[in-house]
């Protein structure tokens, strides 16, 4: 048989992928580009120079590479609903008498092992929320904020690695010397959480490897706060004076940002 007619489901693939990326950046982004990205805390000057002064995209991501954050993507979006199910089901449990005068007790009626003991230290769980420090121009999304029981509020953000870099970090022998980007990423949404909850008393970064679904907490410590806060100020005092040139820890602060980046020709270009 002839098979040279069959549909590229590659394509079809990537081009949903496209819209949904398109979709996404109109929701988040459009009339708010004078914004610095929280996600990108700790990174090149160069970069939020070009994104801020909407200089024209020339690197745009592959479609393996699409693939790739898609699939960061899914997950994120998984854990959010099991977040709003948890929720869920605790305000189904406060309300469990009356449901079962009523003949439904829908959720409870599954097995849901150990969650029905967890959630009553829980009060709430706020997720994908954005947040915006007017002071530093710096808007973003936090992944989950908890609000305990007690009082407590702690901030979490969900990062997907493969194998490789999840063993740098967690590993035998992890590298001794590695990127403060995420760190410093999670404390910028920390300092906007400070501001809306008038507390914070706990930061962690949650890694899904995904080649294995193994899942491991890295508590960051408070003093990121600080440390993203004066990030976020120099970089203001950078960019007033124009783009800044390339130079080594700050414009990229990594090598390895540079293969990433959707501006890399202007670089080139201008240099």
């Amino acid at each position: 048989m002839d098979f040279r007619n069959t549909p590229d489901i590659e394509v079809l693939y990537s081009g949903y992928i496209n819209a949904l990326n398109e979709e996404n950046r109109k929701k988040r982004y459009a009339g708010k580009e004078q914004y610095f990205h929280g996600s990108s805390a700790g990174m090149c000057s160069r970069k939020h120079y070009f994104s801020v002064n909407k200089v024209d995209r020339t690197n745009n991501a592959q479609p393996a590479g699409m693939r790739i954050m898609r699939l960061g993507t899914v997950v994120h979006d998984d854990f959010e609903k099991a977040m709003n199910f948890a929720i869920k089901l605790k305000k189904e449990k406060k309300s469990s008498k009356r449901k079962e005068r009523n003949g439904s007790n829908s959720l409870l009626s599954l097995n849901i092992g150990p969650l029905l003991s967890l959630i009553k230290d829980i009060k709430k769980i706020h997720t994908e929320k954005e947040i915006k420090l007017e002071q530093f121009k710096v808007r973003g999304h936090y992944d989950m904020v908890f609000e305990m029981e007690s009082g407590e509020i702690f901030l979490y953000d969900l990062k997907t690695i493969g194998s490789y870099p999840y063993k740098l970090k967690f590993g035998r022998n992890a590298a001794e010397k590695q990127s403060v980007h995420q760190e410093l990423q999670l404390a910028t949404y920390g300092l906007a959480v400070l501001e809306k909850f008038d507390r914070l008393d706990g930061m962690f970064l949650y890694y899904y490897n995904k080649d294995t679904s193994r899942l491991k907490q890295k508590e960051v410590p408070m003093t990121y706060l600080n440390q993203a806060e004066h990030y976020w100020r120099e970089l203001n005092n950078r960019l007033e004076m124009g783009c800044p040139p390339v130079e080594k820890d700050i414009s990229p602060v990594n090598s390895w940002e540079c293969n990433y980046c959707d501006w890399k020709d202007h670089c080139w270009e201008t240099e």
